[in-house]
């Protein structure tokens, strides 16, 4: 899916649209989403953001996922131009890509420009007919800045993206500590398909931001009279936030419920994510997050991401996935927490999983692309992990599978 494609399906008078998992468990599973619940999160976002009309934005993620799907509808409600580039391992890359005014794409205008990524980050004056400033705000995955972290001309770019956010995986302790020196906000991002997008974020790097006020931002920026839809849009929302064909110009929808508290995002946190304020959590009996975010999605989401709530019940820290749990003779080890340990030690690409065994139930298995001396790996598991922590299984292979969202695929049935 392309971005006239996606804006086409947006604008297309259905108040739903289908989306597809991620596929990081098992095959992407498709799921039909409210529109009004899209924009919501979008707004939550761009508010919280401090983002305004007319900033620019890079989409460098696939259209066919939520987290690309939600950067489009971002720029649509808050009227940001786009810049889009092919979704691929180096974003930042001096290449062609399109940029182009969402209004204008909306009203079917496309007057697309031709740049490379370099004159969309220079801050130097473009081109007449170009707007000026460097990329205003960037989502990519852990794997798409590292990547862009080993390329001095990419890294640059990236420092001066004003607010980085980074989704789709965990971002281990050596890439958080190269962000940390940023000169711009960094966040890590927790949410999923289900959520739309985050529901939660975690400043990596400077000190805490003023505190805001959602409501407060929502109001003043942009226009409150145009806020919630783009130029030549030519639809209005019931009192329901229903999204309704029309030829008039539609008014401001209500103000979004409990969204007028005042809240801040502190540094690194010790990995504690903060919620928006319409989104509360908790734990189930399994010591798996609950999510109550009734903006985004309907019902409560049991989600399988075993947690730990901040004493202040409100923050929570990701331990591991329940589905990595391996439980080796009666003692529970996440897959993550060894990968944790590991990962100072080991120089190459792995991946901690379970293997199952005839007398333990369940053993680790470490996982690792070719190119290292086994008995090293294995010494330094012995000397690096508790006991019952260390891998019975070593399993060299010639790459670790990613997915299409460049999640690790752990099932240890594909490596054998």
């Amino acid at each position: 899916m392309d971005i006239k494609e996606f804006i086409d399906e947006w604008n297309n008078g259905s108040d739903r649209m289908l989306v597809h998992t991620s596929g990081s468990t098992g095959k992407p599973k498709p799921m039909w989403v409210e529109k009004k619940r899209m924009a919501h999160s979008a707004r939550t976002t761009c508010a919280f953001l401090g983002l305004k009309r007319g900033d620019t934005a890079l989409l460098c993620l696939s259209l066919n996922y939520i987290a690309g799907k939600m950067m489009a509808v971002r720029a649509i409600e808050w009227g940001l131009n786009l810049v889009c580039v092919e979704p691929s391992g180096h974003p930042l890359s001096t290449i062609n890509v399109e940029r182009l005014t969402i209004n204008e794409a909306l009203s079917e205008t496309f007057n697309v420009e031709r740049l490379t990524i370099n004159e969309a980050c220079s801050s130097e004056p473009p081109p007449r007919g170009r707007q000026e400033g460097a990329l205003t705000f960037a989502a990519m995955t852990p794997m798409q800045v590292y990547n862009t972290l080993q390329v001095a001309e990419e890294r640059e770019r990236l420092m001066q993206i004003k607010h980085l956010i980074i989704g789709g995986g965990a971002i281990d302790e050596a890439l958080e500590a190269e962000l940390r020196h940023f000169p711009n906000a960094v966040w890590s991002t927790y949410g999923m398909t289900e959520t739309l997008s985050h529901i939660a974020l975690r400043r990596i790097n400077g000190a805490s931001p003023p505190a805001l006020s959602l409501e407060r931002e929502l109001k003043t920026s942009p226009n409150p009279t145009t806020l919630f839809r783009s130029e030549g849009v030519k639809e209005c929302r019931s009192s329901d936030n229903s999204i309704l064909r029309s030829e008039g110009v539609h008014p401001t929808p209500p103000p979004l419920e409990g969204l007028g508290e005042v809240f801040s995002f502190g540094g690194d946190g010790g990995g504690f994510y903060t919620p928006f304020p319409d989104v509360s959590v908790s734990l189930n009996d399994e010591g798996c997050l609950v999510i109550d975010a009734p903006g985004v999605c309907a019902q409560r989401l049991v989600t399988n991401d075993c947690a730990e709530l901040h004493p202040d019940g409100r923050r929570f820290r990701i331990i591991g996935r329940k589905d990595n749990v391996i439980n080796s003779g009666g003692i529970k080890i996440h897959a993550e927490e060894v990968e944790q340990m590991l990962r100072p030690h080991l120089s190459m690409p792995f991946i901690i999983t379970k293997a199952t065994d005839p007398k333990f139930g369940e053993v680790v298995a470490l996982v690792y692309e070719e190119g290292s001396c086994g008995e090293s790996i294995q010494s330094i598991c012995q000397s690096v992990l508790p006991k019952y922590w260390q891998p019975r299984r070593y399993l060299p292979v010639e790459q670790i599978l990613l997915t299409e969202t460049g999640k690790v695929r752990r099932d240890i049935s594909l490596y054998i």
